[in-house]
Parts: C-alpha cells; sequence; structure tokens
C-alpha cells in the first residue's frame, strides 16, 4: 500500500552576500492516489539571476 499526501511548499529565502545567481535545486515524485503507482522521482533545477540595488 502507498501513502499519499498533499503538501503545499512556500518558503522565504533571506539572500546575502555576492554572487551572479541564485541555484535552486528540487525533487519530488507523483503518485495517482486511486491505484498507487508512483512515477519516478524528478529532480529541477533553477537558475535565479540576483540583481544588485
Amino acid at each position: 500500500m502507498v501513502e499519499v499526501k498533499f503538501i503545499r511548499l512556500l518558503t522565504a529565502l533571506l539572500v546575502t552576500g555576492t554572487g551572479v545567481a541564485l541555484i535552486l535545486q528540487a525533487s519530488y515524485q507523483g503518485c495517482n492516489d486511486p491505484t498507487g503507482v508512483c512515477y519516478p522521482p524528478i529532480e529541477k533545477t533553477l537558475s535565479v539571476p540576483l540583481v544588485s540595488r
């Protein structure tokens, strides 16, 4: 039996220091709730350019 959880994640980041970009990496896995079948894990990388003020 597979336990399926529904979670929303919201976070705030305080970025200090110097750099060109902030690299965010996330991994997650989706599942079909009625059948209990899970898909392979997915990894995503996002590069956010940093702008000086």
